[in-house]
């Protein structure tokens, strides 16, 4: 499914005097449309913040092109990065916003896996995004002790997304009996099973809760059993992260693994070789709109956090992510089925 949302031009950027190949980065940039593409479904977060930020990219990048926004969701985000790797052009006018799951998944591998995350242009965060294993109070667990005892039905996307990988390993590490349901598009799809009481929670990030999902909130309709990410969400105080349940060594390794996808949440990269210079001019112009007082205020209006992540961190992650202990991904693999 695509949806396409323009941003009309806002300003017009100083020229660089960098060239590349033959051209300055301003001069290859005059009248060209830039597209992010963004993995997550219409109406979710992934779309929005690229919505938000797309002006400020666009005054702060030399040669003011025109920055689109469509949407590419599918298997849980591999659809978004396997495209971004083999078909988009390796020019600097295609982005992705991909899914957080983006490099575990290219470190598991698997067949539908086309993608070497380690390769690709980090162009920065603006959040970190935790998830939250989080169920309508209608389900009759509050605890994760208690989905240990009670089936709990969840709605995911793609066996490579998040929302499916978090269950199913709690299932495997800490016994819970969380039915895991594939096959909904985007976080819109994910969140109407669950409005519908087709499912009865969902693993997903904690934004798309207080962003889009104000209502579960203001009617107390949810509980959180746990946050999945390398550090507490200030937000949900007394909610316990999934590692705190972690009893060995191994299982420890295996949720920090999958806790560091919060990094990943609202990011944007490249495709493998783009010219360096675009690529430092899209770095620079992407922190630059994170640090627009503009930007600011409208993500403050939404309800939308700013916590930057620079493309030095995520990259670090990456290759971090890469050197995992090999018997720490064939578990995570054992337990995904992946082949």
């Amino acid at each position: 499914m695509l949806q396409r949302i323009v941003f009309a031009s806002a300003a017009v950027a100083a020229l660089t005097a960098a060239p590349a190949a033959a051209q300055s980065v301003a001069e290859f940039y005059k009248d060209k449309q830039i597209t992010v593409y963004s993995a997550g479904g219409p109406g979710g977060p992934h779309g929005l913040y690229a919505q938000i930020l797309g002006p400020s990219i666009q005054k702060n990048l030399p040669g003011n092109p025109s920055v689109i926004v469509q949407y590419m969701p599918g298997a849980g985000g591999t659809r978004a990065a396997n495209f971004l790797y083999n078909a988009a052009p390796k020019d600097g006018t295609v982005m992705v916003s991909p899914l957080s799951g983006i490099a575990m998944t290219s470190r598991i591998g698997g067949s539908g896996v086309r993608y070497d995350a380690t390769r690709l242009n980090w162009i920065g965060g603006a959040e970190i995004a935790p998830i939250t294993i989080t169920v309508m109070k209608t389900a009759g667990v509050r605890t994760l002790e208690d989905a240990k005892a009670k089936e709990v039905v969840l709605s995911a996307s793609g066996r490579g997304s998040d929302s499916y990988v978090v269950p199913i390993v709690a299932n495997a590490l800490f016994g819970t009996r969380f039915k895991v349901v594939t096959g909904y598009e985007g976080i819109a799809g994910i969140d109407q099973a669950v409005e519908t009481g087709e499912t009865q929670g969902r693993a997903a990030t904690w934004a798309s809760i207080k962003t889009v999902r104000k209502d579960w909130i203001a009617q107390d309709r949810i509980v959180h059993l746990a946050v999945v990410s390398p550090e507490p969400e200030p937000d949900l105080p007394g909610v316990p992260l999934l590692a705190s349940f972690a009893r060995t060594d191994a299982a420890r390794a295996t949720i920090d693994f999958i806790a560091a996808n919060a990094l990943f949440g609202r990011t944007w990269v490249a495709p493998p070789e783009v010219p360096a210079d675009r690529i430092a001019a899209l770095r620079d112009a992407y922190w630059k709109a994170l640090n627009d007082p503009e930007t600011a205020k409208t993500l403050a209006e939404r309800n939308f956090d700013l916590r930057p992540v620079s493309w030095q961190r995520l990259t670090e992650a990456v290759e971090r992510m890469h050197r995992t202990d090999e018997a720490v991904v064939a578990r995570i693999r054992e337990i995904m089925g992946v082949k």
